[in-house]
Formats: structure tokens, sequence, C-alpha cells
């Protein structure tokens, strides 16, 4: 199966904190946090599902098939996770990713995005971590589906990406993943990127902190000589 592919990444990647963007029963949660645990003492997941509040619309709208998740499942696999790795910690968090995560800004080594499947909720889960290290999409559809509604193809397609090999199918229905890797870290903001401005990567700092205005210099040189600049209050 496709998903076998993540023990892979975790082995390149190393991480020390994971996002998970449809947890659902915690199954693939736990593979993924103790492969992690084998390489770190620490490791920090959080997890996003809509669990109990999944409703026959929404499962329309992101073209669910599997159904629900269970919040109890998935909090039993964290908490017997925490019995053998003391270093491991974990959030979950209950609701549609829509109203839960877009609009925010985390940063993760490791983002496995696999909750709703409509490009407007793909896309924003997406902007919400894009700025992770590495970004795992789960269902870019190879056939059965119409890709300008559902899947990730309409996300990735302008940006940088991986399409990883394996494919599972179901009936006409093919799926593989996805992956992008940002090698870069910005020394302002923290973030990951590929591309710095004009697509320069040598740069120390991502597009949009290079874009934002440097702030005044607390020191000028004056004579040779580096002095306090009146103009600048102390902070």
């Amino acid at each position: 199966m496709r998903y076998s592919q993540l023990e892979e990444i975790i082995l390149e990647c190393k991480p020390t904190s994971i996002i998970e963007i449809g947890t659902h029963h915690g199954h693939r949660a736990y593979n993924m946090c103790v492969a992690a645990l084998e390489m770190t003492e620490t490791l920090h997941y959080i997890g996003f599902d809509l669990w109990g509040d999944a409703t026959p619309e929404t499962d329309k709208r992101e073209m669910n098939g599997k159904g629900a998740g269970s919040e109890r499942k998935a909090l039993e696999a964290m908490k017997l996770i925490s019995l053998s790795y003391p270093g491991f910690t974990f959030e979950l968090h209950k609701g549609d990713t829509r109203q839960s995560l877009h609009g925010k800004n985390l940063v993760a080594d490791l983002v496995f995005l696999d909750g709703g499947h409509s490009v407007e909720t793909i896309r924003g889960d997406y902007e919400a971590v894009k700025g992770s290290k590495v970004i795992v999409f789960d269902d870019y559809y190879l056939s059965g589906a119409d890709t300008s509604k559902f899947g990730c193809n309409e996300v990735v397609k302008d940006l940088p990406h991986e399409l990883l090999p394996k494919v599972d199918r179901f009936g006409e229905l093919s799926v593989q993943m996805v992956k992008i890797e940002h090698k870069h870290r910005c020394t302002i903001c923290g973030k990951f990127y590929s591309y710095g401005p004009k697509g320069h990567v040598t740069m120390p700092w991502c597009t949009e902190c290079v874009e934002k205005p440097a702030p005044p210099n607390p020191y000028i040189v004056q004579n040779g000589i580096l002095v306090r600049n009146t103009e600048v209050p102390y902070a």
C-alpha cells in the first residue's frame, strides 16, 4: 500500500514534530510516531479530524467514503505511545479544519495531509502548514475522480513536488501520494522554504520575510566607530 512510503520518509527526515490532518482512528499516527521515536528521544504530534462532528453533508462535500474516525481510538493510540516513550507529547483537535486550522500558521518537521478531499479544504489545510519541512499529500488522483473538485492535484500542480511511486487502485479510482520538501529554514520566522526571492535558494530568509521592511538599525558607524543610534528607542 502507498502508506508504507510514510515510514521511508520518516527514516529520511527524522522528525521531532509531526502534524497529521485526518487522524481518523489513529492507526497511521501510531505507526509514524513509533517509527520516529526509534530515532529521537522527543516527538510532538498534532492531529486534526472531524471525528464525531462528521455529517452526511461533510461526507458528501469531502468525498469521504470510509466513514467517521473514532476520537476514542485515536486517544488510546496516543496514550499507548506515551507509556513506552516518555518523550512523546501530543495534541488532538476535533472539528472541521476549515474552522480549526485554516488561517493558522503551524510548522512541523513532517506533515501528513489526508483530511477532507475537496480542493478547497486541501488548499486551506496546505496554506496553514506550508512552512513545514516535509509535507506529504494523500489523494493525488490518476483516474476515477473529478480533480477540479477533489484531490490535491490542483493544489500541487504549480508547486515543486515529487510523485511517490506506489499506486493504490480501488475499481476506477487510482491514488498516489505527493511529497514536497523544503530544504532551507528562514532565520527570521523559522519556516522552511524551497526558494528565496526570485528563485535564489542561498537566501537565509523566506520570501515573506525578505519582503517585509527591515527594522531600523540600533547602531550606526561614526568616524569608523560603532555607536548607538539615538534616533532608535531602546527595546
